[in-house]
């Protein structure tokens, strides 16, 4: 009888190992289908050589999947007509009299600045009178003409780059090195859409095109934190703001 007993609790107790082996099986292969079958594929990179030169992906910026998405806009058609005012190449502004049938047109103009460091506050300077020409010192300028009667007959802004006539001298114990980024665009999309200015920068100015850099963020601060120092944009360590 005794012996009876003692088989059924070995028999069930086999019973019971087997069913948590077999759940724990279950378990196991269930837990494999969802890491090899159902997550989502990574790549995991391995330095095989510390020392070697980085892979840079060279993509063809023409390819014919991407190209699918580009258009080409129509050409701007610029009037033939010109300004009443005008600025030259020798920061002078000049009253075009060939564009009104007027003998003396009076204008003015405000020299734009910026006092501080906020790009919303700038600061309109007292008008100086002109009915011809006029040298300018700044490179941001408001301008407003009348007639003899008072009358407005022109109010524009004029931009172009002032040459203020000051020289740096040179450090020997420095780089001179000039960056220029163009935001918003990629590097295959200037090869597309700005192949004449990609071309002077190379050809002409002997530029070096970093073709492994890619942007981290929007607009040019925090991509320029980031190449220049290697921190993060409007951080604790670079807010962006005084």
């Amino acid at each position: 009888m005794v012996g009876e007993k003692q088989r059924s609790r070995l028999w069930k107790a086999g019973i019971l190992r087997r069913m948590f082996a077999g759940i724990i099986l279950v378990g196991i292969s269930y837990f494999c289908y969802l890491v090899f079958f159902q997550a989502p594929g990574h790549f995991v990179y391995t330095h095989a050589n510390t020392h070697a030169q980085c892979m840079i992906p060279q993509i063809n910026p023409f390819d014919k999947n991407i190209l699918a998405f580009f258009w080409q806009p129509d050409p701007i058609v610029c009037t033939q007509n010109t300004e009443l005012v005008y600025i030259d190449d020798n920061d002078t502004v000049h009253v075009n009299y060939s564009r009104t049938h007027l003998e003396v047109v009076n204008c003015s103009y405000q020299n734009i600045i910026r006092e501080t460091e906020n790009d919303n506050e700038v600061l309109f300077k007292s008008p100086v009178w002109f009915s011809k020409s006029s040298k300018l010192t700044s490179d941001f300028i408001k301008v407003q003409c009348y007639d003899y009667s008072g009358n407005l007959l022109y109010e524009r802004l004029h931009y172009h780059i002032y040459k203020s006539g000051k020289k740096f001298t040179s450090d020997e114990n420095r780089f001179s090195v000039l960056l220029l980024g163009i935001d918003g665009m990629s590097r295959l999309a200037a090869i597309r859409e700005l192949p004449k200015t990609l071309k002077y920068l190379q050809d002409t100015l002997q530029g070096h095109i970093l073709k492994g850099y890619a942007k981290v963020g929007e607009n040019t601060f925090p991509n320029m934190v980031a190449f220049l120092a290697g921190r993060i944009g409007y951080s604790k360590d670079f807010p962006g703001r005084p």
